[in-house]
């Protein structure tokens, strides 16, 4: 969830060296190879032509917001499907194919060809539409996100929280705004859709997505925050993530998965830093409790945790895994950076 627009100024307790986007893209470098990335690029514009190119309404493809939307998809629909990917209990087709890799010997470059190839199809057959509700949920993170941040702009912190609650909790569209219509029908068609473990979490996971606005407010108004400065909003979008892929996604992966996005927010707060102690937007990096060193390290320990969450014994394959993490997480901070 990205930092919020605000006119109050609370005072805020020091005043950190502002952060370049060269300084960003440095805490994350480039790997050595692309590894299995186009697979998730294919299968994120995939998400994105079923899910919105082909479904939203007219007035939503056309609007300028769209384009930060579609720029935050590509962080958070590649996290939502690389869960499933390196889950403990991924889809038994990947784990065969894996065998197979293994048998044969075969060397990274080998391994990496053929994953291209095959996988976009093993995957759309094994987890179909776990990956259409990753493009789902994905959408519903950043238009909710949208609505709070930019399309309610004009209204009062807490009246714009009361709005986002009452679109999720009761499905009541604020007045001329397409985009809370079209959430509203993924909202629904979410609830229709889901089944199993899905269904058992989706409830209880609306009715805390219906309260993270006002943690969002708080930032502005520096009342009534349930916890740490933007804890919340992480916590609830991967929970998002997490319930589209339910069937194979625990709280280990959960645990994985928002360490991912607390450091993707951490970098997206050090890029606002001026902007948010301008209006005095209390963020944990505005109060110089988030620094870069300190996500540079939280990159490091989410490599080794990867790795560890993968449990790939055989090197070529482990080595492809980590160089397809360290790949989209460049590409996060490299679209944080584009998209201030």
């Amino acid at each position: 969830m990205v930092a919020l627009r605000s006119t109050s100024r609370p005072t805020l307790p020091s005043s950190p060296p502002s952060v370049t986007p060269a300084a960003v893209l440095a805490v994350v470098p480039p790997p050595e190879h692309e590894g299995f990335g186009p697979v998730l690029d294919f299968l994120v514009e995939d998400g994105w032509r079923r899910v919105v190119a082909e479904r939203a309404p007219s007035e939503v493809l056309r609007a300028p917001y769209l384009r930060k939307i579609r720029a935050g998809f590509a962080t958070y629909a590649p996290l939502g499907i690389s869960a499933v990917v390196c889950a403990r209990g991924r889809p038994r087709a990947l784990d065969v194919t894996a065998t197979g890799a293994r048998l044969l010997r075969l060397p990274a470059p080998a391994i990496a060809a053929l994953g291209c190839r095959t996988l976009p199809q093993l995957l759309r057959l094994a987890c179909g539409e776990a990956l259409d509700r990753v493009a789902l949920a994905s959408f519903l993170i950043l238009g909710l996100d949208e609505l709070l941040d930019d399309r309610l702009a004009h209204l009062p912190p807490r009246v714009r929280a009361d709005a986002l609650r009452a679109l999720v909790r009761d499905r009541v569209v604020p007045e001329g705004e397409p985009l809370g219509a079209f959430c509203v029908a993924l909202l629904d068609e979410w609830q229709a859709k889901a089944r199993g473990a899905e269904s058992e979490q989706l409830g209880p996971l609306l009715e805390d997505l219906a309260g993270w606005a006002y943690d969002e407010v708080a930032l502005e108004t520096g009342e009534d925050m349930s916890g740490p400065p933007r804890q919340r909003g992480i916590e609830v979008s991967m929970r998002m993530l997490a319930c589209a892929t339910a069937r194979w996604v625990g709280e280990a992966e959960l645990h994985w998965m928002i360490r991912i996005a607390e450091l993707g927010q951490r970098l997206d707060d050090l890029l606002d830093l001026e902007k948010d102690l301008a209006v005095g937007r209390r963020t944990l990096a505005a109060s110089g409790e988030w620094t870069l060193p300190q996500a540079e390290a939280l990159y490091a320990t989410l490599v080794e945790e990867t790795r560890a969450l993968v449990n790939e014994p055989y090197a070529p394959i482990a080595w492809l895994f980590e160089q397809t993490f360290r790949r989209q997480l460049r590409k996060m901070a490299e679209i944080l950076t584009a998209n201030p």
